[in-house]
């Protein structure tokens, strides 16, 4: 589904861009412009929602990593919350996290809380 709107977005944006190709041929500059302004905008239009979703995906990603490397055990609950409200999700992680400085395991080199006696990732101390 999200593949046919593409598709259907970037069919849609090169509509004007031919359309203002064809009206700088015949000397119409005026409708080449603003044709061409149309263009853009389509373009731009693809694009915004394509930007939204990787920024999303990022930070679902990161609070999942970051989540584990704090040994935190409803992660996928954090995730989650993300997922559905996006950066007020994000705000809400950062504000209630535990705190404290990550270091590397001696283990398996995985981040980890410096306060935690275990690895949350290979469960060694």
């Amino acid at each position: 589904m999200t593949l046919l709107r593409t598709l259907t977005g970037l069919a849609l944006g090169a509509l004007p861009l031919l359309l203002a190709q064809s009206a700088f041929a015949q000397d119409d500059f005026e409708d080449a412009a603003a044709l061409g302004v149309c263009a853009a905008m389509s373009g731009a239009l693809i694009m915004i929602p394509i930007v939204i979703i990787a920024v999303n995906i990022a930070m679902i990603v990161w609070v999942a990593k970051d989540s584990k490397a704090r040994g935190m055990e409803n992660s996928i609950v954090w995730v989650l919350l993300v997922f559905f409200t996006s950066v007020l999700g994000l705000v809400i992680y950062i504000l209630s996290r535990p705190k404290g400085d990550k270091v590397a395991c001696a283990s398996c080199s995985n981040m980890r809380l410096q306060s935690l006696v275990k690895c949350p990732h290979c469960g060694n101390a």
